[in-house]
């Protein structure tokens, strides 16, 4: 929880988002909600009154939210930090989203194969759906190109993602030596 912290912390559009919430409006008046929660902890971390600040800040009330609104973080297990912060994203997402939940997708037929009408679509109907910090700071969008082997007809789509996952290969190379009568294992990390 500590490094997943440390990350949103340092990324100057999401504090400064909470700072300028002077007053706990909406959501984030809702003692409920994580966005409550969040506006506790950055204040608790820069003050308006620095002479008030504390030499550190534990994060007890975040801590108990998070394990309220979902049991796989409750108590003090190790929980992958990927899931942690998926789970923050979503709720700050789905508590900030500016927009209601009534906004209708797209019913007409588009045609595949014209890239600009695919994307006027696509970003139309992202917009009318999805307006919150967390879409703002941590969505993205994936361009996928799809060409027919037979026709060479190229369709177009594309797609939001939240994470990139890059798998990182290791390859080990253990080289046993004999020093001085004493097995030595020599691990060096090949990239």
């Amino acid at each position: 929880m500590n490094a997943t912290l440390q990350c949103f912390l340092h990324i100057k559009e999401f504090v400064g988002y909470f700072k300028k919430q002077k007053k706990k409006t909406n959501v984030i008046s809702d003692q409920k909600t994580l966005s409550y929660s969040f506006k506790i902890l950055i204040d608790n971390l820069w003050p308006e009154d620095i002479s008030k600040k504390e030499t550190y800040y534990a994060p007890y009330e975040f801590k108990e939210k998070i394990s309220i609104m979902n049991p796989l973080f409750k108590g003090i297990a190790a929980n992958d930090s990927r899931d942690l912060i998926n789970f923050i994203v979503m709720t700050l997402h789905e508590e900030l989203n500016l927009l209601n939940d009534n906004a209708s997708a797209s019913s007409g037929i588009i045609d595949q194969t014209n890239k600009q009408a695919v994307f006027q679509e696509f970003a139309q109907d992202f917009f009318q759906r999805y307006n919150s910090l967390a879409s703002e700071l941590f969505y993205g969008i994936n361009f996928n190109v799809t060409q027919c082997t037979e026709c060479k007809t190229l369709l177009y789509n594309y797609q939001i993602y939240f994470f990139i996952i890059f798998p990182l290969k290791e390859f080990r190379k253990f080289v046993i030596s004999n020093n001085n009568n004493n097995n030595m294992m020599n691990n060096q990390m090949n990239q």
